[in-house]
């Protein structure tokens, strides 16, 4: 009776980790998600359009025979420095999501992260006009 008792407690707690490992890899592949979304975000649709922007600016410039190149410059330094301490700030959302087991945590953490660095983003737009239109 005893073996049977162990094997049916061994069974469950069997299930059980299997069970917990399951719920764990969702997380993971949730947390990820909600990652890789604000990275996307964070590069595709913030950065790339305000670089592309600037560098039309500058181009505009050079038309006009000023050489407004190294504002450029500093503006993508800026926006490169930016998205690597963002992406960082990304990456604690989804460890502390994971921690804490909660998907909305992660989420409101990263749209945050968001938000602060399309601020950002926008202050080094308007730095490199001001630095083009100071030539």
């Amino acid at each position: 009776m005893k073996k049977l008792i162990m094997k049916f407690i061994l069974f469950w707690l069997l299930a059980f980790c299997i069970f917990e490992a399951a719920f764990a890899d969702k997380m993971l592949d949730k947390l990820n998600k909600i990652y890789n979304n604000g990275v996307k975000k964070v590069n595709d649709e913030i950065s790339s359009p305000i670089l592309a922007d600037i560098k039309i600016d500058v181009d505009d410039a050079k038309s006009d025979g000023k050489n407004a190149q190294p504002c450029y410059e500093i503006a993508k330094s800026l926006m490169q420095r930016t998205i690597n301490s963002t992406t960082f700030e990304l990456t604690k959302c989804r460890a502390e999501g994971f921690a804490n087991q909660d998907i909305e945590f992660a989420k409101e953490c990263s749209r945050g992260i968001i938000s602060d660095f399309e601020k950002k983003a926008n202050e080094i737009r308007t730095s490199a006009k001001t630095c083009i239109d100071n030539l």
